[in-house]
C-alpha cells in the first residue's frame, strides 16, 4: 500500500563545479582549468597569445580575475601542448577532475598563502627602509653627516635584498621567462626599473649628493603585491561564494565487491557497479534502481525545485543530487562528472573563465604597450643624459618611466568587475550561465514575459479535477477508464512533465490518491507536443489493456467546450483511438502575480509585453490590475520568437523571461534570456541566466547589476587610460621622481580594484 510521502526539508538548488575535460557532441573537446601562477592580468594575456600558436586549439581564454581558463580543442593532444607551453612560461594548468571546493583549496593554500607571505616581507622591509631613508628627504647631506648617511644607506641596501630575492620573485621569473622566449611581457619594464633603481643606488651609495631609490624599490613591490593579493583574495571569495551552491555530495558509498558490501570512495566507483544508499543519503552518481529494492520516495528538489518527494520504482534512473527518503540499491549508470549537476557546473565555470569582449582589443595592445614603455624609457634616458648632459635626471627619468606605467589596471578593468557581478548575482539567487549576456543586458530596452510559472507562482495554482460528461451517443457505453484509473493515468503523465500546470496537477493527485494501491499503469510511449500537451500509450499491468491517451489543451484533446472568462486554465484527459473520449477536466486557478510591470518602468523605455500560451479568457482576466504594452494569448514557441524578431527589426534589444518550457526558440532569438525558478527553467540550455529562487523581482536586481557593471567597467577603463596617458609624458619630462612613479603605479591598480568592489554595494546607488 502506498503511503503519504514523508515531508523532508527543501534542498537548495546546487551546482557542482568541476575542472575536467569532456567531449562535446560536435567532436570537439572542451573544459575549464585553474591556471596556477597567474599573478596579474598581463600573465593571462601572455598565455592567451602563446596559445594561439598551438595547432588544434580552437579557443582559449583566461580570466585574470578568477585565474580560470576555458578551452576548446579538436583533440586532447592540443591540451597537452597547452600545458607544456604554460609550464615553459612558468604556469601550470590544473585540469584534474575535482570539485570546485578542491580548486578553491588549492588556490587558497598554494597561491594566496605564498602571495601573502611575500607581501608581508615586502611591507615590513618597506617600512624599515622608509624609516632609514626619511632623514635624506628632510635634511641636507651635510646636516646628517657622511658616516650616519652611509649607515642609513647600508641598512636600506641590506633590507632591499629580501624584497628583491623573495618578494619580487614572481615578477622577475615572469620577466625572465618572457625574455628567454623573446616576448614582451608587462613584467619586463617593471623588472628593468627595479634592477636599474637598485644597481644605481648601490653604485651611488658613497656619493652623499646622489639620491637613493631603495625605498622606491620596496614600495613598488609592496604596492604591486598588495593589488595582486587583493585580486586573488576577491577572486577566491567570489569563487567560494559561488561554490557555496554546490551540493554536499558524499565522498564515500557502499559498493558490492562480489562478496560483501564495502565502503568505497566515490572516485573508485565505476559504471555498472552495484551500490547501496541509506535513508537520508544523497546520490552522488546517476543510478538505476534495482528490482529487489522496491519503491522508494525520493526528494529531487535539488534538481527540479519541487519540495514534494516523488515515488520511484525499480528501473527508474535517479539523477545525481537526488536525496533518498528511504534506502535503496542500484546500478551506477554514470558518474557525477557526466550528469546533470556537472553540465550546469561547467556552464558556470565557463562564465567565470570568460573575459568581456571589450577587453580583447586592450589585451592585444598590452605587449606593444610594454615595448613602448621600454622604448620611452630609453628615449628619456638618452635625451636627458646625452642631449641635456644631466646624468642624475637621465637615470631618474629612465627609472620613473619604467615604474610608472600600469597596463595591469587596463587588463583588469573589465574582468574584475565582471567577477564581482557574477558573485553578487549568485548571492542574490541568479546563476550566470553566459557571462557575455551581462554586457548585452545593460542595453536591453524591451521585455517579453511569460505568465504561468514565471510571473505567477507555480505553488499558488489551485487545482479542481472533475469528470467530463460523456459525448453524445456514448452515454450508455462503458467508459474506457474508471474515474480512479483516469486519475492514475493523469498522475503518471503529469509526473513526467515539467510544466507548472502538470506539477500542480501532480501535487493534487498525490494527495488525492494516497489511500489507493500502487499505480498499475506503465508508459509504453510518450510524446510531448510543444505548447499543446502530451500523447502516450499506457498499459494496465493488471488487465493487460493498452490505451492511447492525451493530456493537454481542449483542441489537442478534441474537446468542444465553452469556457468562462476567468483566470483559470484547463487541462483535459482524453482516451481512445481515432475519436477521443474526454474523461477528466482539471481547472487550474492562477494566483496573484509575483511582480508588476511597473517595477521596470524606470529601467525600460518600453512597457513589457505578456506572451502566454493560455486561452484568451485566462490571459485577459488574469491580474487585470497589471498594465502591459500588450497581452498576447495562445502563443506558440514560434509565435514568441516571431514577436521578438519583429521588435529587433525595429531596433530594440529584447529580454525574454520564461519558465524554460518550450522556450528554446524564443530564448535563442532574444538578445538576453532569463529562465525562471522552475524545473524546466533549470535545464533550459538556451537560457543566459537561471533564477534559483521563485522571486521574479530578482530580474530587477539582475538588470541593475548589469548596468552598474557596465558603468564601473567604463570608469575603470577611463581611469586607466587617463592615468597612463598623463603619467608617461610627465615621467619622460623628468617631472616625476621614482618614488612618485612607484606610488602612482601601485595606486592605479588599487583604484581599479576598489572601484570594482563597489559593485557589491547597493546597486541602486550610483
Amino acid at each position: 500500500m502506498e503511503s503519504q510521502p514523508p515531508q523532508v526539508p527543501v534542498v537548495p538548488i546546487a551546482q557542482n563545479l568541476l575542472a575536467c575535460q569532456s567531449r562535446r557532441g560536435d567532436g570537439l573537446w572542451e573544459g575549464t582549468a585553474w591556471v596556477q601562477g597567474i599573478t596579474c592580468a598581463a600573465c593571462a594575456v601572455e598565455l592567451e597569445q602563446e596559445a594561439r600558436h598551438i595547432s588544434g586549439l580552437q579557443q582559449f581564454e583566461l580570466n585574470p580575475a578568477s585565474a580560470l581558463g576555458h578551452w576548446v580543442a579538436s583533440n586532447p593532444e592540443a591540451i597537452e601542448q597547452l600545458n607544456r607551453k604554460a609550464q615553459q612560461l612558468g604556469y601550470l594548468l590544473d585540469t584534474n577532475s575535482g570539485s570546485g571546493s578542491e580548486l578553491s583549496l588549492k588556490k587558497d593554500k598554494q597561491h594566496r598563502k605564498g602571495m601573502l607571505l611575500r607581501l608581508i616581507v615586502a611591507v615590513l622591509c618597506m617600512m624599515q627602509i622608509m624609516m632609514y631613508s626619511a632623514p635624506e628627504y628632510i635634511y641636507a647631506p651635510e646636516q646628517i653627516g657622511w658616516v650616519e648617511t652611509q649607515l642609513l644607506r647600508w641598512a636600506q641596501w641590506v633590507l632591499c635584498w629580501p624584497v628583491l630575492l623573495y618578494s619580487a620573485q614572481s615578477i622577475f621569473r615572469s620577466a625572465w621567462v618572457a625574455s628567454r622566449n623573446a616576448r614582451w611581457s608587462v613584467e619586463l619594464p617593471v623588472s628593468l626599473g627595479l634592477v636599474i633603481a637598485f644597481v644605481y643606488s648601490s653604485v651611488q651609495m658613497p656619493n652623499p649628493q646622489a639620491k637613493m631609490w631603495f625605498d622606491c624599490v620596496a614600495m613598488l613591490v609592496a604596492l604591486l603585491l598588495t593589488s595582486r593579493w587583493l585580486v586573488s583574495r576577491y577572486a577566491s571569495v567570489a569563487l567560494n561564494h559561488v561554490m557555496a551552491l554546490e551540493p554536499d555530495l558524499p565522498s564515500e558509498v557502499s559498493k558490492w565487491d562480489g562478496r560483501a558490501w564495502v565502503v568505497s570512495p566515490i572516485a573508485a566507483v565505476q559504471r555498472g557497479d552495484l551500490i547501496k544508499l541509506k535513508a537520508g543519503e544523497t546520490c552522488a552518481v546517476e543510478m538505476m534502481l534495482e528490482p529487489g529494492c522496491g519503491d522508494v520516495w525520493v526528494d529531487e528538489s535539488m534538481r527540479t525545485g519541487e519540495s514534494q518527494p516523488v515515488l520511484r520504482k525499480a528501473g527508474d534512473v535517479l539523477e545525481a543530487g537526488a536525496k533518498l527518503v528511504g534506502g535503496a540499491t542500484g546500478k551506477v549508470m554514470s558518474m557525477k562528472a557526466e550528469g546533470y549537476l556537472s553540465r550546469i557546473g561547467e556552464s558556470l565555470q565557463r562564465a567565470l573563465a570568460s573575459k568581456p569582449s571589450r577587453q580583447a582589443s586592450v589585451d592585444r595592445l598590452i605587449p606593444y604597450f610594454s615595448m613602448a614603455v621600454v622604448l620611452a624609457a630609453a628615449l628619456a634616458g638618452g635625451y636627458w643624459g646625452v642631449v641635456r648632459n644631466e646624468s642624475q635626471l637621465a637615470w631618474s627619468a629612465t627609472v620613473s618611466v619604467l615604474l610608472v606605467s600600469c597596463p595591469c589596471a587596463l587588463a583588469l578593468s573589465w574582468p574584475l568587475v565582471r567577477l564581482f557581478a557574477i558573485q553578487k548575482l549568485s548571492g542574490l539567487g541568479v546563476l550566470v550561465r553566459n557571462a557575455e549576456a551581462l554586457d548585452r543586458l545593460a542595453d536591453v530596452d524591451c521585455m517579453a514575459l511569460d505568465k504561468t510559472g514565471t510571473l505567477s507562482s507555480r505553488h499558488e495554482l489551485t487545482v479542481r479535477i472533475e469528470s467530463m460528461k460523456p459525448l453524445p451517443g456514448l452515454e450508455a457505453e462503458q467508459p474506457p477508464l474508471t474515474l480512479n484509473e483516469a486519475k492514475q493515468v493523469v498522475l503518471l503523465l503529469a509526473q513526467r512533465n515539467h510544466h507548472p500546470l502538470s506539477s500542480a496537477i501532480s501535487r493534487e493527485l498525490i494527495l488525492n490518491l494516497s489511500q489507493h494501491s500502487d499505480n498499475p499503469f506503465e508508459v509504453l510511449s510518450y510524446l510531448e507536443i510543444a505548447g499543446q500537451g502530451v500523447s502516450a500509450v499506457v498499459l494496465n499491468s493488471l488487465t493487460g489493456e493498452h490505451h492511447l491517451v492525451r493530456l493537454g489543451s481542449a483542441g489537442f484533446c478534441q474537446v468542444q467546450v465553452e469556457e468562462e472568462n476567468s483566470q483559470a486554465s484547463w487541462v483535459y484527459l482524453a482516451v481512445g483511438g481515432e475519436h477521443l473520449q474526454p474523461l477528466l477536466k482539471a481547472e487550474i486557478i492562477h494566483g496573484n502575480a509575483l511582480i508588476a510591470p511597473s517595477q521596470f518602468q524606470a529601467l525600460l523605455p518600453y512597457r513589457p509585453s505578456l506572451l502566454s500560451g493560455d486561452k484568451q479568457s485566462a490571459v485577459q482576466a488574469w491580474a487585470t490590475e497589471l498594465e502591459f504594452a500588450e497581452r498576447r494569448f495562445e502563443q506558440t514557441p514560434q509565435d514568441k520568437a516571431q514577436w521578438i524578431r519583429n521588435q529587433q527589426a525595429d531596433g530594440r534589444h529584447v529580454l525574454m523571461f520564461g519558465d524554460g518550457l518550450n522556450d528554446a526558440v524564443a530564448f535563442a532569438q532574444a538578445d538576453v534570456s532569463v529562465a525562471s525558478y522552475a524545473p524546466a527553467g533549470l535545464t533550459a540550455k538556451q537560457a543566459d541566466f537561471l533564477m534559483l529562487r521563485e522571486q521574479p523581482s530578482l530580474l530587477v536586481d539582475l538588470m541593475l547589476t548589469a548596468r552598474r557593471m557596465k558603468k564601473l567597467g567604463f570608469q575603470n577603463m577611463a581611469w586607466s587610460l587617463i592615468y597612463n596617458l598623463l603619467a608617461l609624458p610627465l615621467a619622460m619630462a623628468g617631472q616625476l621622481e621614482p618614488w612618485m612613479a612607484a606610488l602612482g603605479m601601485g595606486v592605479s591598480s588599487l583604484v581599479v580594484i576598489a572601484n570594482s568592489a563597489r559593485l557589491n554595494t547597493n546597486s541602486k546607488k550610483g
